[in-house]
């Protein structure tokens, strides 16, 4: 077996993970390329036995179930505002997380390394406290080292397990885990992540810019007086605090304009006909909700739909914590455009890519072409605006 063989190309590989995890002769490891994404690379193809587990384990190369379609959706937040205060939309993860564990089961979910805060990772959560750093976005694609095997080891111990995931990463853990009766699996609906090495280059860039040494808390969903809009918040070691608005920063502008490439024909969206949503429910902020809707909270909303039985039993485990209200299939999708199409890629990608390689983070969000873009897709979304308020204006 060969690196090649593995993926063809950038476009065939989600970074899940799970060739490196499997192989049973540990050749594979997982490098970050010029644009800070990883990739599997066979570092001795001498040694590879060609048991094929890479290619099997792989959720690109064959679907691990048929797609699952919507069983119910809800949209609402949590009854305790302080939780929605330091969630990212609603509440409802990080309220569903701690009922889990509550109930004597663990989490997985991904958080900003205690180590080194510019590393984003998973972790696994069998106390409120641990569950803690796994709230809030992180729109960075974390690293998964040996998550899978862990996930393993709980479930052949009898442990009941809540795995939190973008989709690619929900099908990878099917495919390496198989068949389990007590994993419940959570999708977020996703937008295409940037890369690591995004996320590292902004916090050197934060830390020389406010003459620091370290960030001990950040976020990049941070709310400073209501849901929106979205502030990247940082804590430094003197205490001092930082806030800016997030599409205000490079950290925006890279997230809008590098995105890994297998996002872009992504396949793992609800109503594709092969592959579609794999996990239990899926969940995201309920942008629908406006004022005076009994789904809408100032500080942020969240939707939830489910896709199976274990998925109607994870909405149950909330309903006492939570003010959920039904929500029109419509409502859920087609008003959240990740939820069902993939990932656009702008024109100017290649661009950026090749300025952010050679001259950094800062000149590639500086550069012209990246104004260019913006302002086209303003007017498109003022067009779009314009139509709507046409269409409600006809339709009464």
């Amino acid at each position: 077996m060969t690196t090649k063989e593995l993926y063809k190309d950038v476009k065939d590989c989600c970074g899940c993970e799970a060739c490196a995890q499997v192989c049973p002769k540990n050749i594979i490891v997982m490098s970050q390329d010029s644009e800070g994404f990883y990739y599997p690379v066979i570092t001795n193809e001498d040694n590879c036995i060609n048991c094929g587990r890479c290619k099997l384990v792989c959720p690109l190369k064959k679907p691990f179930e048929e797609p699952r379609s919507i069983r119910k959706s809800l949209g609402g937040y949590s009854k305790e505002e302080s939780i929605i205060k330091q969630s990212a939309s609603g509440g409802f993860a990080y309220t569903l997380s701690s009922q889990f564990i509550k109930n004597g089961g663990v989490v997985y979910g991904v958080c900003y390394s205690e180590k080194n805060i510019k590393n984003i990772e998973y972790t696994r959560c069998e106390t409120i406290e641990q569950l803690l750093p796994t709230r809030g976005s992180k729109y960075v694609q974390s690293r998964k080292y040996d998550i899978y095997k862990q996930v393993k080891k709980d479930l052949k111990t009898g442990i009941e397990v809540l795995f939190f995931g973008l989709p690619c990463e929900v099908a990878a853990l099917y495919h390496y885990i198989g068949v389990q009766k007590k994993i419940y699996t959570v999708n977020l609906i996703c937008h295409g992540p940037t890369s690591l090495k995004v996320h590292s280059e902004y916090i050197d860039q934060l830390l020389v810019d406010n003459g620091k040494k370290d960030i001990t808390h950040f976020s990049v969903r941070h709310k400073l007086e209501a849901w929106k809009p979205y502030y990247i918040h940082a804590v430094f070691n003197d205490n001092s605090n930082y806030n800016i608005k997030f599409i205000d920063t490079d950290y925006g502008v890279a997230f809008q304009n590098l995105k890994r490439p297998s996002c872009s024909k992504c396949r793992f969206k609800v109503y594709d006909s092969w592959y579609g949503m794999p996990a239990d429910i899926t969940i995201g902020d309920y942008h629908l909700a406006r004022s005076g809707m009994p789904h809408y909270n100032h500080w942020g909303s969240s939707q939830v739909s489910s896709h199976s039985e274990k998925g109607d039993q994870l909405i149950k485990l909330v309903e006492d914590q939570m003010k959920l209200f039904p929500i029109s299939e419509k409502c859920a999708v087609h008003y959240n455009p990740a939820f069902f199409r993939p990932t656009h890629v702008r024109w100017n990608r290649p661009l950026f890519a090749y300025i952010f390689k050679h001259k950094g983070l800062n000149a590639a969000c500086t550069h012209w072409s990246v104004r260019v873009v913006n302002r086209f897709v303003k007017f498109k979304l003022a067009l779009v605006s314009l139509f709507a308020k046409c269409l409600r204006i006809i339709r009464k």
